[in-house]
């Protein structure tokens, strides 16, 4: 019991020779190793994060509605739209939605989906705007559309991600300028100047994943303009099985933008 005694005793002497300033020094080292191991992770809603500059990993709900992409990532995601139900869901990083547009000629067959989706720009488009799709429908290989040789653009959307996409808002801006009649060749025109800038909302209700599954839509007018068609940087929409609406960046082409020729007959 002495021996005991005594090393508590010595134990209590070791202590009494610290004074305060080296008491808190001890406690403060103490304290910062603690930091130091936790430092490690970032909790965010009961996950954990990765620390670092770089990169961003993991499925972290944003308190502005938009999250931050690392250096050199290739991901498109631009944000959440900040409402309670996608702050919530959180933002995807995995969308990669290309949208294309190229000159050619209204199909007269109804494709496999048994629908031809198109947009009509009308004489009174100018004025008053439009929005959404037309379809004829059919069975797939049936004839159906505005007749043979109708010219107009082809829009295409490819969803290069794994997962189906819903309910895609897409705002394409469009530009009226006039058409004015060339001296000498009452078939030609030239353009003139801006009448009107309109924007069309389209809504695609779904685009499956994959390049062999675009979602195709024409662009036909009967407008006497010339129309400017600008496809936007960013669109809407809803991913899989995920209720959040988030925003996403387009892939486009260098040029996004193109015109549509005025509907004169035998225009030149």
């Amino acid at each position: 019991m002495a021996a005991g005694s005594g090393a508590e005793l010595v134990r209590g002497k070791k202590m009494a020779k610290l004074t305060p300033l080296q008491k808190a020094s001890a406690i403060a080292g103490i304290i910062a190793a603690v930091v130091g191991v936790l430092g490690v992770f970032k909790w965010n809603n009961g996950q954990s994060v990765k620390s670092g500059t770089d990169n961003v990993q993991g499925n972290v709900r944003a308190s502005r509605g938009s999250v931050s992409v690392g250096h050199g990532s290739s991901v498109n995601i631009v944000s959440s739209i900040g409402n309670p139900e996608a702050e919530r869901g959180g933002v995807r990083s995995e969308v990669s939605l290309f949208l294309e547009c190229n000159f050619g000629t209204f199909p007269t067959v109804i494709s496999r989906s048994g629908k031809n989706y198109f947009m009509e720009i009308r004489g009174s488009s100018g004025e008053y705007g439009g929005d959404g799709l037309a379809y004829f429908f059919g069975p797939a290989g049936s004839t159906a559309g505005f007749g043979p040789g109708q010219l107009a653009y082809e829009c295409n959307l490819i969803n290069y991600g794994a997962t189906p996409l819903f309910n895609v808002q897409v705002p394409l801006g469009l530009t009226f300028k006039e058409a004015r009649t060339v001296p000498g060749q009452p078939n030609a025109r030239q353009i003139g100047a801006i009448r009107s800038h309109r924007e069309w909302p389209i809504v695609i209700p779904k685009i499956d994943a994959g390049r062999d599954n675009p979602f195709a839509f024409y662009i036909k007018s009967t407008s006497p303009d010339f129309v400017d068609v600008r496809l936007p940087q960013n669109v809407t929409l809803q991913q899989g099985g995920n209720q959040a609406t988030i925003t996403v960046r387009l892939i486009l082409p260098l040029n996004p933008s193109f015109t549509v020729n005025p509907d004169v007959p035998n225009l030149q």
